[in-house]
């Protein structure tokens, strides 16, 4: 709440993992300027980085985002693989130890090829451990309709309460040790 009693808007960041993303995010984008123009959030841009490509960048912006404490939700959606929230999310719970913001996953379709639709649905659901949020009571967050519905949800739906996740040890093992160990 801010001084004068009200609530703060959502501080809201969209990240895509490509331009080409972009044309399946109008009716949600219209949704989030509608509330932006209300006053119940504030978008701080729509931001194009593919994980893949861009992963320095990508990182290096989230770092200085949590560092200043300027966003309550990231809307992360990507097709094909769509890597993108679950790395999102890894990188602010593992890495900056950070329990505030909240990602909600969006698996953008490709109209020529269904697997590519289906690669990405499964790429933010079938994460183990993850705290991505890719669903409401309508299905999964998926295409146009997904990332219109993922933005109301952003403004203002009911957000999750997080947890640091413990992370899983690294090892460096040789051939002969996991083959004695793993694999009898």
């Amino acid at each position: 709440m801010s001084e004068s009693g009200k609530s703060e808007p959502r501080q809201i960041l969209v990240i895509v993992g490509s331009n080409s993303d972009l044309p399946q995010c109008g009716s949600g984008l219209e949704v989030l300027q509608d509330f932006e123009s209300r006053g119940i959030v504030s978008v701080m841009c729509v931001y194009t980085a593919s994980v893949h490509r861009n992963t320095e960048a990508l990182f290096g912006q989230l770092k200085e985002i949590c560092a200043a404490q300027d966003v309550d939700v990231i809307i992360a959606g990507a097709g094909w693989a769509a890597h993108l929230p679950g790395m999102v999310d890894a990188y602010l719970r593992f890495t900056l130890a950070d329990t505030h913001v909240v990602v909600v996953g969006v698996a953008f379709e490709d109209e020529h090829d269904s697997r590519h639709t289906e690669a990405a649905k499964l790429s933010i659901s079938e994460v183990p451990g993850t705290q991505v949020v890719y669903q409401d009571q309508a299905g999964q967050f998926v295409g146009p309709d997904g990332f219109r519905r993922a933005c109301v949800l952003a403004a203002w739906g009911g957000l999750p309460r997080l947890q640091l996740p413990q992370p899983r040890p690294d090892q460096a093992r040789s051939i002969r040790e996991v083959l004695s160990t793993f694999c009898r």
